[in-house]
């Protein structure tokens, strides 16, 4: 008997440990994550849609009121203009990020650097706190420099690791992922 009351005590105990502690873990909540990018060609979209597929985050496609011809060789230039003269292109919206905990910017390289959509949405975006994690797609170079980009103009922001992926080519976004903690 006096077994049995001490097993019930220890069973009681443990279900007691193991309830407060499930109750403690449903109340914290896995950071909430949103994807804002730019793509002129599909290219950098479709990395954000397959890091989306991998995180829950939401999706934000950053696009200028007065767009990039869809052509690369015109878009090239009128981006090379508005680089070289300081012009920062309006954009029809931008994300609200106060429900956000983690930010994965998104960019192809134009000129060796961010795409000047995301370079004008990062200038105004309020990124104190947050973390984020840079991505790009590229056809030769100019990877590092635009992740170091984005990392410098998100001023406040805890920056982590982030991935480019060559042209034709596919990331290890999943390695990525695990590598950094987001999956």
């Amino acid at each position: 008997m006096k077994k049995f009351f001490l097993f019930m005590c220890s069973f009681f105990a443990t279900a007691c440990v193991f309830a407060q502690g499930s109750t403690y873990f449903k109340n914290i909540s896995a950071p909430k994550k949103i994807i804002v990018y730019y793509s002129l060609t599909e290219t950098t979209a479709r990395l954000a849609e397959k890091i989306a597929s991998e995180t829950d985050a939401d999706l934000f496609r950053l696009e200028c009121k007065v767009p990039y011809s869809n052509g690369m060789s015109e878009a090239g230039s009128q981006s090379k203009s508005d680089k070289e003269n300081g012009v920062h292109r309006e954009l029809l919206a931008v994300p609200d990020l106060s429900s956000y905990d983690v930010v994965f910017v998104g960019t192809p390289v134009w000129y060796s650097g961010t795409a000047n959509p995301v370079e004008t949405w990062l200038l105004s975006a309020d990124l104190q706190g947050k973390k984020v994690v840079p991505f790009c797609t590229y056809w030769s170079t100019g990877k590092n420099e635009t992740l170091n980009e984005i990392a410098e103009l998100s001023g406040g922001a805890e920056i982590l690791e982030g991935i480019g992926q060559a042209h034709s080519q596919s990331a290890d976004v999943s390695g990525w992922l695990k590598k950094i903690g987001m999956k």
